[in-house]
């Protein structure tokens, strides 16, 4: 072997070394997005309190700083209500929160057909109408 075919080899090792390591999400995402379906699962109404930032923080095994940025993250969406000296409780997600979050995800699509619209719309106001009917 010569000398520039072992200059190949060596580039072909290196090149072929690792390959890139994905990254995970944050810690408190994760810890959001438990947070969140565990209200969702047991189906936790409005004014439901939750435990304190120390105990949720034992109970996923993570800090209060993860606690607090996860809790940050569930108020920002309208699903948590944090006040100092009441604590943590689940909130009553607003009408226009849900709007304005619809707006800004449908204001980076392209147009969307009105078949799929109609589509959304009935399942919707089906369950609407059968809400008001109980």
């Amino acid at each position: 072997m010569n000398l520039k075919q072992m200059n190949l080899k060596q580039q072909n090792q290196t090149a072929r070394f690792g390959r890139q390591v994905e990254r995970a999400g944050r810690l408190s995402d994760k810890v959001a997005e438990a947070m969140l379906d565990t209200i969702l699962r047991r189906g936790l109404r409005p004014g439901t309190a939750l435990p304190s930032e120390r105990e949720l923080g034992e109970q996923y095994g993570v800090s209060r700083t993860v606690i607090r940025e996860a809790v940050r993250a569930l108020t920002s969406r309208g699903v948590i209500d944090a006040r100092a000296g009441r604590g943590l409780m689940v909130s009553q997600v607003a009408a226009d929160a849900v709007s304005t979050s619809m707006r800004l995800y449908l204001h980076g699509l392209e147009e969307i057909p009105y078949a799929k619209i109609h589509e959304v719309r009935v399942g919707i106001e089906t369950q609407i109408a059968g809400l008001a009917a109980e």
